[in-house]
């Protein structure tokens, strides 16, 4: 062998064997609070293309017939659990408009305040949309993060409610988190409902209301076919990342001109957001474990599968997508085609029936649908 081939061999055990590590390390996510370690929770954002890079290295090594295959074929094993989470191996499944009587259809969508961020006229025009988009899909439970509601007497147009009443939700439950144009609206989190609400709470989360960091978890009780359920929605902390930032980092401009200086303010931004999500995760899952009813949890988690958050939430639960859904199936329409970050999990006393995700263009955020029904 060559001076150049045995180099060049050496080159790639070596970045073998540091994937391997990365890998490894990432992982742990499952186990490593965010709050203290944020680094590691920092490298999970690029494990699916980590998990593409040993795919190749087990098929380079095994084309040049290598036993170096075997380490990359050890960490996809090793590494299972956070793999499975990652797609949906459902291709076969059609999403059916139809459901039968006992099935309980649940959609969670963060509607970016139903456009109201970008002005009253665009935001009623979107607002339109997206209420047209929700009559369509027959679902028996709403579940809207960054949810805008109108202040009566200070707006001219009608309600959210009266709207989503005439379309057949008149129960609903809404935590007020934030007052946005001089109290003309407010916006949080909510919960709509064809079936009645029997009880509902709310468990707010530490933080200040001008950084955007006192968010909810609102939770209501719901009696389906004389059977109460708690459904559960959230919006965990978000990155707090400016449209313009997204821009700066997908765009050759950015690359050349800014790329240093946006990429440490995202990532000072990540660690903040890291630090107040396990926080909330924590909350959220005492929540959930405490319920006396079969729950359901949906919402927007600002987190990724392979995440402190996620598997702190999914614990003991079933994942929609896991169990019905198909390939990426990103839920964020920025940055990258791997960030699911919104989900819908369910307590294992539900079959979960099917999973769908729109895309659309209302929302920064894609809409997520699942039927479920509750086992006898």
């Amino acid at each position: 062998m060559s001076f150049l081939a045995k180099f060049t061999q050496r080159s790639f055990i070596v970045l073998n064997v540091l994937a391997a590590i990365a890998f490894l390390i990432t992982c742990l996510n499952w186990y490593i609070n965010p709050g203290e370690w944020w680094f590691v929770a920092l490298m999970g954002l690029p494990f699916p293309f980590m998990v593409l890079a040993h795919v190749i290295f087990v098929i380079g090594w095994a084309i040049v017939r290598s036993k170096w295959a075997f380490l990359s074929i050890l960490v996809l094993i090793l590494g299972y659990s956070n793999i499975r989470v990652l797609f949906g191996t459902n291709f076969t499944s059609d999403f059916k408009t139809e459901k039968p009587d006992s099935t309980i259809r649940l959609l969670s969508w963060n509607v970016h305040q139903f456009g109201f961020w970008d002005g009253p006229k665009n935001g009623l025009l979107v607002r339109r949309q997206i209420l047209d988009y929700i009559k369509k899909q027959d679902a028996d439970i709403l579940c809207m993060q960054e949810f805008i509601s109108d202040n009566p007497g200070m707006t001219k147009h009608i309600s959210i409610f009266e709207l989503l009443r005439d379309m057949g939700y008149p129960y609903y439950f809404y935590s007020e988190d934030y007052s946005l144009w001089r109290g003309r609206y407010t916006s949080g989190v909510a919960i709509f409902s064809r079936f009645p609400i029997t009880d509902s709470f709310r468990i707010r989360y530490p933080g200040e209301a001008a950084k955007m960091t006192a968010e909810s978890l609102v939770a209501a009780d719901i009696l389906v076919n004389r059977k109460p359920i708690r459904v559960f929605t959230t919006h965990l902390q978000s990155n707090m990342i400016a449209r313009e930032e997204y821009g700066q980092l997908s765009s050759a401009r950015g690359v050349r001109d800014s790329l240093f200086t946006s990429g440490k303010s995202i990532v000072k931004k990540l660690k903040r957001a890291y630090e107040f999500r396990s926080q909330q995760a924590d909350k959220v899952a005492a929540a959930l474990d405490a319920s006396p009813h079969p729950e359901v949890i949906s919402g927007d988690f600002n987190d990724i599968p392979n995440s402190y958050t996620y598997f702190r939430l999914s614990q003991n639960r079933q994942d929609a997508f896991v169990e019905k859904g198909w390939a990426l199936s990103r839920t964020f329409s920025h940055i990258s085609p791997t960030l699911r970050i919104d989900y819908i999990f369910a307590d294992k006393q539900y079959e979960i029936l099917q999973y769908k995700r729109d895309v659309l263009p209302y929302s920064d955020h894609y809409p997520i649908i699942a039927d479920l029904r509750l086992h006898n």
